[in-house]
């Protein structure tokens, strides 16, 4: 990572002029807008401006703790095997396959089984199928929607990771971000994750939008884990990879138990690359839990619980009431 940030400051020159072009592309898209799908039901669409995790999937999982049974999430089934069973739009089961539905859309429905969770290739196709089968007072969660223009929306909520390098925000190919920063939303909650202390951070909060909700996700527990398992390995495919090994050095110092080795895997990996050792232990997330089952033992995998305080949920909570009621 480091080696492209060098990479693409050195050919700035190049890159920067490339990157306004696409910006303003991606800005008139946006201004002028497409045909759009209007579903009966609201719509709330949980994404980002920047490329990879900046921590959708908690606030997803937040709107469902709120709207339980009203809740209805849309979500692209990453992960699925490319065969002709995904093609069509699917509601998610607590039994569903990650090579029929995807990781994320199963991770939401183990973790919320009282909401409806609904998967397939195309977002605006899957909510068509998902809003004939559901009731009018429902509320539908379009994970990573923000750029998904087909479908008409009542809120939009993005989440931005300031952890990341100035750069950064800079759309591509100089920047790793999908619009300009100031693109605007009609209707907008903006959530703040992993606020730094960088000589950067002054910078940042310029850019960033004034009114937001600076998140306090992280490690609740690691349940059962405890000195006596070692040696002990942090393995994940999340993308936010480098902020869960920190967090997760973090929380185990304070029980004074050491973690030995780490293995990052790809975005959505399914892990069936990976050969685990015979006296070794691991800790995932609870996205990566089914799929590495398939290749380690139950009682060798520690899971990351990790949630909000409840003084966030309270704000954010009261936000959305009052954005949907404008």
């Amino acid at each position: 990572m480091k080696l492209l940030l060098i990479f693409r400051i050195i050919l700035f020159p190049v890159l920067l002029p490339v990157s306004l072009i696409y910006g303003f592309i991606c800005l008139i898209r946006r201004v002028l807008g497409t045909s759009r799908v209007k579903l009966p039901q609201t719509v709330v669409s949980v994404g980002n401006i920047q490329v990879g995790g900046t921590g959708k999937t908690p606030i997803v999982g937040l709107l469902c703790s709120y709207y339980k049974e009203k809740a209805v999430v849309i979500s692209r089934n990453y992960g699925a095997s490319k065969n002709e069973n995904i093609k069509m739009p699917q509601e998610v089961e607590l039994n569903s396959k990650i090579s029929e539905v995807g990781d994320e859309a199963l991770e939401i429905k183990h973790k919320h089984p009282y909401s409806r969770v609904f998967s397939g290739p195309v977002k605006s196709q899957t909510a068509l199928f998902a809003s004939k089968s559901v009731s009018k007072d429902s509320v539908f969660i379009i994970d990573d929607g923000a750029q998904h223009l087909k479908l008409k929306r009542d809120l939009d909520i993005i989440v931005w990771d300031v952890s990341r390098p100035l750069i950064d925000f800079f759309p591509f190919p100089f920047g790793m971000s999908r619009e300009f920063w100031f693109t605007r939303f009609k209707k907008r909650i903006d959530i703040i994750n992993r606020i730094d202390e960088s000589g950067m951070s002054f910078l940042k909060k310029m850019i960033l939008p004034k009114e937001s909700h600076a998140s306090d996700y992280s490690i609740l527990d690691i349940r059962n884990l405890d000195k006596r398992f070692s040696p002990l390995t942090l393995i994940s495919g999340i993308g936010n990879y480098d902020q869960l090994k920190k967090e997760v050095i973090c929380f185990l110092s304070k029980k004074e138990i050491l973690i030995d080795k780490f293995i990052r895997g790809k975005d959505h990996d399914d892990f069936k690359w990976f050969k685990p050792e015979d006296e070794s232990y691991y800790i995932a997330t609870l996205k990566d839990k089914a799929k590495l089952l398939t290749v380690i033992d139950k009682d060798k995998l520690f899971i990351v619980e990790s949630g909000f305080s409840n003084s966030f949920r309270e704000s954010f909570f009261k936000s959305l009431k009052e954005s949907l009621l404008n």
